[in-house]
């Protein structure tokens, strides 16, 4: 007998076939069919929340095809989690993502369900057309260890809006939570949870009868009903010159600047200069606000300041600080009058106010005073 043996595929099974030398054959060795040798699979329609999805997987012997159903997933957006929690003493709105040991785990498995792997959970806050990603994101180490139960609700992603004036409390703060991931094709892809809007007034019409909330709605309404009238603040003399004379607004919560010179006071001004060794090359004015940010408001340049000289035009300039929250009210605001000359900035006026002090006789004033105090002190 000769023999040829047939090997086996993955479906149909192997055998060797027997033939005798007069002709007659058969066959026996049977051998089971190896069976196919399936991939992971390849997302090839991706599921919906109402629709179906499909895997294909392929064989790695004989390269034949086969395709699975990925069942609907549902709406994921329940499933990213989201807090929203208020501060009134800082007049701030906070949103947080709002992640445990079990949200982590649905989530987790709502995207292996996509053939993913979940890279980060972060969070997103939209405030007058800026979006604004929070600093910190839930990376995969700690999804894991919250996927192992451990806590870390305190390291959550989250993003505010803070010291908001009165003008600012009816801004819409939008939040939303959302789930980074690499799909089974190895694209980056992203789902965002329920966006939740957001205003500071919401949460004051929600807490009416908190003592801390009426004073703050207190000071909200005398600001709509104050009277659109500048009130004088202080007055500071200027070396050599007139004066830093600044004043307050209660309708726009701002408080302004004003220094101004005449073509005498640059005389002299240039004079005191010169004793002091100095050449003015310009002249200026700038204020510091209450977080030490320091803005220039107005700079003449050495040909402009020779021009003033010569044909006596008058500088003036002016300089505010508008719409202050609660604590910019207690801050110091600086207006500062200066000169330029090779020695660098030579300051020849300087006037520190604080807009709480500023209102504090001030009858109109009243709401304002008592929101500060019952708020900051």
């Amino acid at each position: 007998y000769t023999s040829v043996v047939t090997a086996p595929t993955c479906e149909e099974e192997g055998y060797t076939t027997y033939t005798c030398g007069c002709g007659e054959t058969y066959t026996d060795d049977y051998v089971a069919a190896l069976g196919h040798d399936w991939d992971a699979g390849v997302i090839t329609k991706k599921p919906t929340a109402t629709e179906a999805g499909e895997m294909t997987y392929t064989c790695s012997v004989c390269g034949e095809t086969k395709t699975e159903e990925i069942a609907a997933l549902g709406s994921h957006e329940a499933l990213i989690k989201l807090d929203v929690a208020t501060d009134v003493k800082a007049q701030k709105v906070t949103g947080a993502a709002a992640y445990d040991a079990a949200a982590s785990k649905a989530i987790a498995e709502y995207v292996k369900a996509l053939g993913g792997t979940i890279t980060k959970l972060g969070l997103k806050m939209t405030v007058n057309g800026e979006t604004l990603d929070a600093p910190l994101s839930i990376t995969v180490d700690y999804f894991n260890a919250m996927l192992n139960g451990l806590d870390l609700s305190a390291y959550a992603p989250a993003a505010y809006y803070a010291g908001m004036n009165v003008n600012q409390m009816s801004t819409v703060v939008t939040f939303v939570s959302y789930c980074e991931y690499v799909d089974a094709n190895g694209e980056t892809q992203v789902l965002e949870g329920v966006a939740v809007d957001y205003t500071f007034d919401q949460y004051l019409a929600e807490n009416s009868e908190d003592p801390d909330v009426q004073l703050i709605v207190a000071m909200k309404d005398a600001a709509a009903n104050a009277a659109d009238v500048e009130k004088a603040g202080a007055e500071t003399k200027v070396e050599n010159g007139p004066a830093i004379e600044s004043t307050y607004n209660l309708k726009d919560l701002s408080v302004s600047a004003t220094f101004s010179y005449t073509a005498d006071d640059m005389n002299k001004l240039a004079l005191a200069a010169q004793d002091a060794g100095n050449v003015i090359t310009g002249l200026g004015f700038k204020v510091t606000w209450a977080n030490g940010e320091e803005t220039s408001v107005a700079a003449i340049s050495e040909d402009y300041w020779n021009y003033m000289l010569s044909t006596g035009f008058a500088f003036s300039a002016d300089a505010f600080l508008k719409g202050m929250n609660l604590e910019e009210m207690g801050g110091d605001v600086t207006f500062t009058a200066y000169y330029t000359c090779a020695n660098g900035e030579v300051v020849i006026g300087e006037q520190t106010v604080k807009f709480i002090d500023l209102i504090s006789g001030d009858a109109d004033a009243a709401a304002y005073v008592n929101a500060y105090n019952g708020l900051i002190a």
